[in-house]
C-alpha cells in the first residue's frame, strides 16, 4: 500500500487508527478532549502526507488519501464550532485554528516552492538513460518500467531511445532537456561515442 522507502507507512496508519479508537476510551468524560486528540491525530497524519514522508504506492491513492484526511480534519473541526457551548470546546476550537493556520501556511510555502521549482528548471525529461544498446537496452527499459511503477514517474518524462535522433540532437537533450543524467555502466558503455558524448554534454 506504501511506497517501498515508506514501508513503515503501515506502522504510522495503524497508530493513527489506535489514536481514533482510543479517544472515546481515554477521556470518556471530557468530548472535548476527545475531539482535540483526533484532530491532533488526523493533523499529524496529514501533515505527513502533504510533506511526503508518508507516500502511498500508487499517486491516485496517495491524493485520495490527502484529500479524505483533510476532510476528517475539518469535520472534526466543524464539530468543535458547532459545539461551543462550554469554555472546554471553546479551547479545542482555539487550538484547532492555530493547528488549521498553521498548516495552511505550511501549503502555501510547499506550493510556492513547487511553482518556483518549475519556472527555474523546466525540464522535458527528468532522467536520461545513458547505455549500450546491445548490453542495456532490456536493462534500460526494465529501471524506466520500475521507476513507473514505483514512484510514479510518467514513462515519457524519461528519455531512453534516441531512435533516429542524430547525435547532435542527443546532446541537446541531455544538456538542455534533461534533469539529469543515468549512466548504465557496462564494459562498452563509454566506449562507444554516443556515451563518450552524452557524459560530456551533461558535463
Amino acid at each position: 500500500r506504501f511506497k517501498v522507502e515508506h514501508r513503515w507507512g503501515g506502522v504510522l496508519l495503524l497508530v493513527r487508527n489506535i489514536g481514533v479508537a482510543v479517544a472515546p476510551v481515554l477521556f470518556s468524560d471530557s468530548p472535548a478532549l476527545q475531539l482535540l486528540l483526533m484532530f491532533v491525530t488526523f493533523l499529524v497524519w496529514w501533515g505527513l502526507l502533504v510533506s511526503g514522508r508518508v507516500g502511498r504506492r500508487s499517486p491516485m491513492a496517495h491524493k485520495l488519501d490527502w484529500v479524505l484526511s483533510l476532510v476528517l480534519l475539518l469535520s472534526v473541526f466543524a464539530i468543535g464550532l458547532l459545539a461551543q457551548d462550554s469554555g472546554a470546546y471553546q479551547v479545542v476550537t482555539g487550538v484547532a485554528t492555530v493547528c488549521l493556520l498553521g498548516a495552511a501556511a505550511f501549503v502555501m510555502v510547499a506550493v510556492v516552492r513547487v511553482l518556483d521549482k518549475r519556472v527555474r528548471s523546466p525540464k522535458t525529461f527528468i532522467a536520461f538513460f545513458s547505455y549500450h544498446r546491445s548490453e542495456s537496452k532490456v536493462a534500460a527499459r526494465y529501471l524506466q518500467t520500475l521507476c513507473t511503477d514505483l514512484y510514479g514517474v510518467p514513462a515519457g518524462r524519461i528519455f531512453v531511445d534516441a531512435g533516429d535522433t542524430s547525435l547532435d540532437g542527443v546532446c541537446d537533450v541531455v544538456k538542455d532537456n534533461a534533469a539529469s543524467l543515468v549512466v548504465l555502466r557496462t564494459a562498452q558503455s563509454l566506449g562507444r561515442h554516443w556515451g563518450a558524448a552524452e557524459v560530456a554534454a551533461a558535463v
